[in-house]
């Protein structure tokens, strides 16, 4: 149990580094968008660059914050069905849910999107637009970021059953209360 107490404490540590990162993306985001308004409002001076910029940076941020936000609990849950439950029932629920429904889902878009950012490198991938920045970097982010979120997916499954086990979060034996 030590050995996956320590991949958990590894992945989790992966996870709140690259999501403490790529909040910082949602300033240059900001900025980015500022500066357009700005331009184009007072100096009535579009650019051609912003509206792709924001939709990479956009689709950078959402990606690369998904296994922060799994570690840190913060998506929408139903609570309303688990919150009477014990400790073990809830546990085995999380451990079924993320077999049957994030870890599959998860596996599609990681490996959907390796042939996608593969195909993208070969070809050099440019946008449509005038422009045209290359698009296989930004496409690269979509098989990493899932590939975090699997990490992050069986380090949370691991923690349950560790739980399921006996152990806590920092894989020391529960203390009974009482």
């Amino acid at each position: 149990m030590k050995g996956l107490f320590q991949f958990t404490k590894i992945v989790d540590k992966i996870s709140d580094i690259v999501g403490k990162i790529s909040m910082y993306i949602s300033i240059i985001l900001l900025f980015v968008i500022m500066f357009e308004i700005v331009s184009r409002r007072f100096f009535n001076s579009p650019t051609l660059w912003t509206y792709e910029t924001t939709s990479m940076l956009f689709g950078l941020y959402i990606i690369m914050i998904m296994p922060y936000g799994i570690l840190h609990e913060v998506n929408v849950a139903v609570d309303i069905f688990t919150e009477k439950l014990n400790d073990k029932t809830r546990d085995i629920l999380s451990l079924v849910t993320y077999i049957l429904f994030f870890i599959p889902f998860m596996a599609v878009i990681f490996f959907a999107g390796m042939k996608l950012a593969a195909t993208s490198w070969r070809m050099l991938e440019t946008s449509w637009s005038v422009w045209a920045p290359p698009l296989y970097p930004i496409k690269t982010v979509i098989p990493l970021g899932a590939g975090l979120c699997l990490l992050q997916g069986l380090s949370e499954m691991l923690k349950r059953v560790m739980s399921l086990f006996g152990q806590d979060k920092t894989g020391k034996e529960k203390v009974p209360n009482g």
